[in-house]
């Protein structure tokens, strides 16, 4: 029993919500059915646990309708009208929790039943909470064409054209609300087309591209426009002067966004920058660890209080790669409170590891790495990237040698990672192999043998842009030369 609709339901809602559904059940104005009450009350009592024997069928049909013999047709049907309720209270939570519905809804009653009065004083109203409204992006630009639309409504149906300007106001919203969600929808889909191996078709964007291209003076003053426009630019033209132009343009902007939103617009650029860095372009390094600081100090990389583990990671190492070690390594210490108690201890020894590494200290860096738990396929893929890395800075050649065999096994299952990351993930470990390998042959191969093997191998990554950390497998290359 515990398997129905209605449980399942129920049990997404917390202890308050449990409460007010029950209170709304009791309010004749929606419910009139005295077994639906009970139901709900029974329910509402032995929240939030719906797998014990109280919603035994028998169990429900007594406390529903007080007889012991029980008839599931008849349950049925008060679940039928139960579920409907429910229904009914999530659509009314959320109507209660967006004041512009509650707004326009109002605006739409007084005006139908031709109570012009209340009309006026709730458009009134209305205006005042639309000035307050503590955003200009996308949905400030919908709710402004929302109240707009139903100003003009008011105007058609006194036949009032003349002092109005709500037309116009109507249309320019309807237009920064639309282009605001085209440019932040074609910013999404040239992240998941690169990401996903998905294809998207926008018959409109390419004119709504032009248009705003034409017209920036003009666009540049709409933040909700201004932003993703810019973040579109930035992800088809992929250069260091696209991205310092979005950079500058967030920065100006973002202050006019929600959290959420503001959380939004850093990620395309901190992504951004680690493909960059991903295709052997150093300098976004810099850029990275500057953005994250900048993020941490708006508050934007916590959720829930805490924060991500991702977030964690990705500052150490960009700070470890700019040359900030002592900076990183006061921050392992000072925020490993801030990371969520599951997710503590091993982000916690993984960037510990990554600090041990980037300071040589490779035993210890082994320590940590070898025991690590992590289920995560992003992470476990970085993780066993830097044991290959450590085993090869303490020349753990065999060691090297099965963890590169059993990485490729494992990047070939991990389907839902995109092909190119994967292939380049492959490209590093595959060449890492090689060049442990062609290590191990130094002492006792002739020199001209193993140096027509070093040269072919030097080309080979040299010639390959697709390698993830490039960078690294050139200098070790270096190194390897210099011996």
């Amino acid at each position: 029993m515990h398997k129905n609709n209605l449980f399942r339901l129920l049990e997404r809602l917390d202890r308050k919500e449990m409460t007010r559904f029950r209170e709304f059940v009791q309010s004749p104005y929606f419910n009139k059915h005295e077994k639906v009450i009970a139901l709900v009350q029974h329910l509402s009592d032995i929240y939030p646990n719906f797998h014990s024997k109280q919603c035994d069928r028998k169990h429900l049909f007594k406390i529903v309708f007080g007889q012991k013999k029980h008839d599931q047709a008849q349950l049925a049907i008060i679940f039928t009208y139960t579920k409907n309720l429910l229904r009914t209270f999530l659509a009314q939570e959320q109507l209660q929790a967006n004041e512009l519905e509650q707004q326009t809804a109002l605006l739409i009653q007084m005006r139908t039943k031709t109570y012009f009065k209340g009309y006026e004083k709730a458009l009134k109203s209305s205006e005042n909470w639309l000035e307050a409204y503590p955003h200009k992006d996308a949905q400030f630009q919908y709710a402004s064409y929302r109240i707009a639309k139903e100003t003009d409504q008011y105007y058609e149906q006194l036949r009032q054209y003349k002092s109005d300007d709500s037309l116009q106001r109507k249309q320019n919203h309807l237009d920064y609300f639309y282009l605001s969600e085209k440019l932040r929808d074609a910013c999404e889909i040239l992240v998941r087309e690169s990401t996903l191996q998905v294809a998207y078709s926008s018959r409109l964007l390419d004119v709504l591209v032009a248009e705003v291209t034409q017209n920036w003076t003009y666009y540049q003053g709409i933040p909700s426009i201004a932003v993703y426009y810019q973040i579109y630019q930035m992800l088809r033209q992929r250069s260091v002067e696209s991205y310092l132009r979005t950079l500058e343009v967030v920065a100006q902007n973002v202050q006019f966004f929600s959290r959420k939103e503001q959380q939004a617009a850093y990620l395309y650029l901190q992504n951004f920058c680690a493909a960059k860095i991903n295709e052997g372009q150093s300098e976004f390094v810099k850029y990275v660890f500057d953005l994250t600081r900048v993020q941490l100090q708006k508050g934007l990389l916590f959720e829930q209080d805490y924060l991500s583990e991702w977030h964690y990671k990705n500052i150490v190492t960009s700070g470890l790669r700019v040359g900030e070690q002592d900076w990183v390594a006061q921050f392992i210490a000072d925020y490993k409170a801030h990371l969520h108690p599951d997710q503590r201890e091993n982000a916690y020894n993984f960037n510990l590891a990554a600090l041990h590494y980037y300071n040589k200290r490779y035993d210890q860096a082994l320590k940590l790495l070898i025991y690590l738990d992590i289920s995560d396929v992003r992470y476990a893929i970085t993780a066993k990237s830097m044991l290959l890395y450590t085993y090869y800075e303490l020349e753990e050649t065999e060691a090297l040698l099965t963890l590169s065999d059993t990485f490729r096994q494992y990047l070939k299952r991990q389907k839902e990672v995109s092909q190119d990351y994967r292939n380049g993930i492959d490209s590093l470990v595959r060449y890492t192999k090689k060049l442990a390998l062609l290590r191990s042959k130094q002492a006792y191969e002739s020199t001209d043998k193993w140096q027509t093997a070093f040269e072919k191998l030097s080309q080979a990554v040299a010639a390959d842009d697709k390698i993830v950390n490039k960078k690294w497998l050139l200098e070790k290359l270096g190194e390897l030369n210099s011996r």
